[in-house]
């Protein structure tokens, strides 16, 4: 197996130009070892962001509601505090973050099975996959509503077919 670092941002250029990362092509580090990835896009446009820097070095920037796994389990970033515990690689560390002035477009890899991955050797959550149901029904994410999520729009239909998963075992 050949192992590249890259953004998601790559990822997410390189899926545009050839289909084969939301076609399950390519893998992720998890905590369960390498899992497939079912899709790359961006999440939320004109995003927020958090700095996250851990005692060993690991850095990150991320949406305030995208979900790390603390001491206490999947928190969103933006209820962490200066020094709260993160999972990383090599076990908890303490985090200093801090939210920072500029806004961007943020992107996200869906992970079959485990649904997280290491991003930066950090342990963290597919950030759309835990918010579908609510997106389901109730047609938000919070202040977003489905039209604003380019995975709705996307052309492999990834939200349309969790959906109808999703709606048949209820």
């Amino acid at each position: 197996m050949n192992t590249i670092k890259c953004t998601i941002n790559d990822l997410y250029e390189f899926n545009k130009k050839t289909g084969l990362v939301n076609k399950g092509f390519f893998e992720v580090e998890t905590q369960y070892g390498f899992k497939q990835i079912e899709g790359v896009n961006i999440t939320l446009k004109n995003s927020e962001k958090y700095f996250i820097k851990t005692e060993k070095n690991k850095i990150l920037e991320t949406s305030p509601d995208h979900l790390l796994y603390s001491e206490d389990g999947w928190q969103n970033v933006k209820n962490l505090k200066n020094n709260d515990k993160i999972k990383t690689k090599d076990g908890y560390e303490k985090i200093n973050l801090k939210l920072l002035k500029n806004k961007e477009d943020l992107y996200d890899i869906q992970v079959k099975d485990v649904h997280e991955f290491y991003a930066n050797d950090i342990v963290s959550h597919n950030s759309f996959v835990i918010n579908l149901p609510k997106i389901l029904y109730y047609g938000r994410l919070d202040k977003f509503k489905k039209e604003d999520i380019s995975n709705r729009q996307n052309k492999h239909g990834w939200i349309k077919e969790k959906s109808k998963l999703i709606q048949q075992q209820m």
